[in-house]
Order: structure tokens, then C-alpha cells, then sequence
């Protein structure tokens, strides 16, 4: 038989993902079978990427080398997750945000392309008054995106941070320390309420949960399955 070389098994696995996507997306989200792999093609890049430990570009540099039976078989591992709905960044233990890529973990929110608009909304904030060092906090910190973004863009600033949530804590942390050490002051809390009583802040950033429980079954599948129900619920209006 053939050897599985890196493009082979590109091929192999795009046309895998395309077979394993499940029913049409007009089909009822809560079915089980209703599963849809975006991008089939990018997926199959980044898993093999992640799985060899090279870039993505390095794949097509190497696209005649063989893969060894260790690498295959990690692969396919790989491949069996998100075939079952697992969201890639939970695989490969990353997402790209902003300007970085941060560590994420299941029990935190996937950081998300669109929250990009809140930084730079932020940031624009941030730019009044130059000359004054402003007090920013960030309720519900989960990666750390959110924040550890603007104290990057705008370091004359001080920046807190908080999360009920013990996993985000150290997600957070451990995304702070890598990106922006010794700027972000991380707490836990629930919301504002492990902060001392007259505290000023010149600015708060959130991203909280806002979709209402009824609404909760819609979500796709490796949303809803996967991902923290805490960072997504906003109870029965979604203002919880």
C-alpha cells in the first residue's frame, strides 16, 4: 500500500469530514445527526498541523513525507474527536485571537472572531484622555482574550480582571503570564463581588452570558455539548 503522505492524508481526511458532517444545515440543530464540520479542509490542516508539530505552511513544504505509524496514529485520534463534534480549538489546546493565540481549555469560552469588535471599541475608549492612567476591569475574564488584548494595545493603563469560574482563573493567569506578564491582576468573583465597596473604574469590559435558556437547544451541536453552559446561559431572558 501507498504511503500516507502529509497530502494524501489532506485529501483522505477532507473528504472524510465532508462524508461525517452529518444531515443538511436546515436540519433540526438539536439532532444529534446534525452535525456540520466547517471548513473541512482548514480542520484537516490545522489537526495534522497540531498533530506533527509544525505550521500549517510546513504541510505543503513536506507534502511528499511520509507519516510514521506514532503520527498516524495521533491523527487519527485527532480526526475520531472532531468528527464527534469537538471543537478544534479544545483539540489543539489554542485559538488565535486579536493578535495572539491563547491557551484554551474545556470549561472556557472559545474566544470569538466578532468579541474583536469589543477591543477596539475598548481601545477607542482608552485613547480619550491619554494622560491619564485609567482603572479598566473585565468581568468574566474566561482566556483571558478580552483584556490580556487591551493590556498589550494600551499599557499605561491597570487592568483587573475576574471569573467565577476556577478553570478560566487559571487559563487566564497562565495566558496573562505568557502575553502580558506582571499587567493583568487576576481574582475570583462572582461579577463585582469580591470588589471592595467604592471602587472606581474608568472602564468595564464584559462579555457575559446573553442567550436566553429556551434558546440554549439551537446552538450547534459542539457549542452547546462542548462548551461552559455558564459562560453562555443568560437565564430565561438571556439578561440574567
Amino acid at each position: 500500500m501507498a504511503d500516507w503522505t502529509i497530502i494524501r492524508i489532506l485529501s483522505w481526511t477532507e473528504s472524510y469530514f465532508k462524508k461525517h458532517s452529518g444531515k443538511p444545515s436546515g436540519s433540526d440543530p438539536s439532532d444529534p445527526g446534525s452535525r456540520k464540520i466547517d471548513s473541512p479542509r482548514l480542520t484537516a490542516e490545522i489537526l495534522l498541523a497540531h498533530a506533527l508539530g509544525i505550521e500549517r505552511l510546513d504541510l505543503y513544504l513536506q507534502y511528499d513525507r511520509p507519516l510514521e505509524t506514532g503520527e498516524l496514529a495521533l491523527y487519527k485520534t485527532l480526526i475520531k474527536r472532531r468528527a464527534a463534534g469537538e471543537p478544534v480549538a479544545y483539540i489543539t489546546g489554542s485559538r488565535g485571537f486579536y493578535d495572539d493565540e491563547f491557551e484554551v481549555e474545556p470549561g472556557v469560552l472559545i474566544p470569538r472572531p466578532d468579541t474583536e469588535t469589543l477591543v477596539e471599541a475598548a481601545l477607542d475608549l482608552l485613547a480619550a484622555d491619554p494622560e491619564k492612567k485609567k482603572q479598566v476591569l473585565e468581568l468574566g475574564v474566561g482566556s483571558g482574550a478580552i483584556v490580556i488584548s487591551l493590556a498589550k494595545a494600551a499599557p499605561a493603563h491597570d487592568f483587573s480582571a475576574c471569573d467565577i469560574s476556577s478553570t478560566a482563573l487559571r487559563v487566564s493567569s497562565r495566558n496573562s503570564t505568557r502575553i502580558t506578564p506582571g499587567k493583568i491582576r487576576v481574582f475570583g468573583s462572582s461579577w463585582f463581588d469580591a470588589v471592595r465597596p467604592g471602587t472606581v473604574f474608568d472602564l468595564i469590559v464584559s462579555n457575559p452570558p446573553y442567550i436566553s435558556t429556551a434558546d440554549i437547544h439551537g446552538l450547534q451541536p459542539e457549542i452547546r455539548e462542548f462548551e461552559p453552559m455558564a459562560a453562555l446561559d443568560g437565564g430565561s431572558d438571556g439578561l440574567d
